[in-house]
């Protein structure tokens, strides 16, 4: 499994993290082969609700890896803008079955189907071997709780998740899995709402 750390801190799979933690650069490792070739990519692929590999900004994009003493860096880490919702960073690991040296014009409206396409069609593919996703928004500390209603709480839940597509066991297998509250089957959809809203909140101070 890809490994994720930024500055001191791990990052877990699928959490939300304070732009302002994601500053430092990061440090990816995952189980190399040391005769094999690896592309790493990180991506900003949007807003929550709109996120797609598609249209993205490219954080990082390093190609050629094998030891970390030879790397062809396409793009060097670029810190994340503090957008006020949030956005999903994703980091992928590439096995290269050839040298590359990809000429990218521009860092945003990055298409990764169409850059993988073009490789394969050169007869150099990259096959995905890890992936690891998370989110990040502007410092959640910005909003004081007895300023924050109960609409605006649940707006923000709204951001991360497709509400209306989810049941109550949805809610309760999100509650105790991703954000480890315990006991959520005797919690009702609002309570787990607020509980969550508060973790997205105020969970940051890492």
């Amino acid at each position: 499994m890809v490994r994720v750390s930024i500055g001191d801190y791990r990052v877990e799979e699928g959490e939300t993290l304070p732009t302002v933690n994601l500053n430092d650069e990061y440090e990816i490792a995952w189980n190399r082969d040391s005769e094999k070739l690896y592309t790493v990519i990180v991506l900003d692929e949007g807003s929550v609700k709109k996120s797609s590999p598609e249209k993205s900004v490219i954080h990082l994009l390093w190609t050629n890896i094998t030891d970390w003493e030879e790397v062809n860096v396409v793009a060097d880490y670029l810190p994340p803008i503090a957008y006020p919702k949030p956005h999903k960073y994703s980091v992928y690991i590439f096995e290269q079955s050839c040298n590359l040296y990809p000429n990218i014009q521009s860092r945003e409206n990055f298409n990764l189907k169409e850059f993988l396409k073009e490789k394969t069609d050169k007869n150099c593919e990259l096959n995905l071997v890890d992936y690891l996703s998370f989110y990040g928004v502007a410092d959640p500390m910005f909003i004081e709780s007895e300023d924050t209603s109960e609409e605006e709480m649940r707006d923000i839940f709204s951001e991360m998740y497709d509400v209306e597509k989810m049941g109550e066991e949805d809610y309760r297998i999100l509650a105790a899995s991703v954000y480890g509250i315990s006991k959520p089957e005797k919690m009702t959809t609002s309570q787990i709402i607020e509980k969550i809203n508060k973790i997205l909140l105020y969970r940051g101070s890492v």
